[in-house]
């Protein structure tokens, strides 16, 4: 595999948009778009299914006997092009993604049944992003991290106590959120929180538009993270019968 590359072309990259450092690596693009539209054909490809856990070298082992093909798969996916990070991710990894990405508390702002009104919208609000928000039954207080408009929801950090469906306060804006017979609050983990709505027919809904009465289902974080990662798992691979042929006019045009 190290041979191989070899005879690739070094370009400079920079891995951390927060520092001046650049690395010097094997630059694996050049040249390449052209031939792979010449090789866009049903016999240059096949699609294979990524299963759970398996590494590119373990899929290019599998594939051709060799992991040193593993390269080709960042090459022929365009959704692979950013690198390992959209590689799909095991089920340990997706989880432990989804726990760190979504790690906070959230509260939404429901519509009850038969109720269709602006008035509990968010987006009319002047809040302050690093206030408290405080639950006036529970006594449990957060720090505003994010206002979501699509869900319709407060991010919390920092939060102390345990906030229910009741009316809340904000310590800054001097906002305040009732329950009643018209509304309430839906308390969650982010990851268990809505990241969009779905009608019966699968179709996305805008969040201003939801009505509890609907026939309209939340898909949470968590679930839009394996939709996501579900969808990675269907890559594009080179024919093993034209993978030698691929990666020898690969290195040419590479080097030309």
């Amino acid at each position: 595999m190290l041979n191989f590359f070899k005879s690739f072309p070094l370009v400079q990259y920079r891995f951390n948009e927060d520092s001046e450092e650049k690395n010097i690596i094997i630059d694996i693009n050049r040249n390449i778009r052209a031939y792979i539209s010449e090789m866009d054909n049903a016999n240059a490809y096949l699609y294979y299914e990524v299963n759970d856990g398996s590494r590119p070298d373990q899929v290019s082992m599998e594939l051709y006997g060799t992991p040193a093909y593993y390269w080709t798969f960042f090459v022929v996916n365009d959704r692979l092009s950013n690198g390992l990070h959209e590689w799909p991710k095991s089920s340990q990894e997706l989880t432990n993604f989804v726990d760190e990405t979504y790690s906070r508390t959230a509260i939404t702002l429901e519509s009850k049944a038969g109720v269709s009104t602006t008035s509990h919208h968010l987006y009319k609000y002047p809040l302050i992003i690093g206030e408290t928000i405080r639950g006036i039954t529970s006594g449990a207080t957060g720090t505003l991290a994010e206002v979501n408009y699509t869900t319709n929801s407060l991010v919390l950090d920092d939060v102390v106590g345990t906030f229910v469906n009741e009316n809340f306060v904000t310590t800054q804006s001097f906002l305040a959120f009732s329950v009643g017979t018209s509304f309430k609050h839906i308390v969650a983990k982010e990851k268990d929180s809505a990241h969009h709505y779905i009608d019966s027919q699968g179709r996305t809904v805008d969040r201003l538009n939801f009505n509890a009465s609907d026939s309209m289902l939340p898909v949470t974080n968590f679930e839009h993270e394996v939709n996501i990662n579900d969808e990675k798992t269907y890559i594009r691979v080179i024919n093993p019968s034209a993978i030698d042929s691929f990666a020898t006019r690969y290195r040419k045009l590479i080097n030309s």
